[in-house]
């Protein structure tokens, strides 16, 4: 793991335990990859709040990539972030955890013009 602010995480950490601020939210203010906030966080003894409410979040996020793109480019998105069919979820963490909201909204607009 690579070396990161440590005034940046410990804040990102300290409003992450209060509750004051989601998980994904935590890590880009730590300006960190998630899973390496959540290893930090795991370390520290600070559980990770993952609800029912962020899983629902999640398949709504996916659900609109469909809506948005339709299905075929939908699919096109996620294949082009090297995401396919079959892939378990420990496999798409490690291509999603890499990427930033930039990189992501890129390959959308990409995606809509194909």
């Amino acid at each position: 793991m690579k070396k990161f602010n440590k005034k940046l995480l410990n804040g990102a950490l300290e409003k992450y335990s209060k509750g004051e601020i989601s998980l994904g939210r935590a890590a880009e203010l730590a300006k960190m990859p998630l899973a390496d906030f959540m290893k930090i966080a795991a370390k520290r003894k600070i559980p990770i709040n993952y609800s029912e409410k962020n899983l629902k979040q999640d398949f709504e996020s996916v659900e609109e990539v469909f809506k948005k793109l339709g299905p075929v480019k939908a699919i096109k998105f996620f294949q082009s972030l090297g995401i396919n069919k079959g892939d378990s979820v420990k496999e798409i963490e490690s291509i999603t955890e890499k990427l930033g909201k930039d990189e992501v909204l890129h390959g959308i607009r990409k995606a809509r013009h194909s």
